[in-house]
């Protein structure tokens, strides 16, 4: 799948890179308004 691949990417140079650290918290982030705003809307 998609984070196996970003992990491939990620896996040569460090295994926890920062980048990929702010990619996953920004992805948390972008699926928490989601889950928000569809609450929201439902209220």
């Amino acid at each position: 799948m998609f984070f196996d691949k970003v992990r491939v990417v990620a896996s040569p140079t460090k295994p926890d890179a920062p980048v990929i650290k702010i990619f996953i918290s920004l992805l948390s982030l972008n699926i928490n308004n989601l889950l928000f705003s569809k609450v929201h809307l439902l209220y």
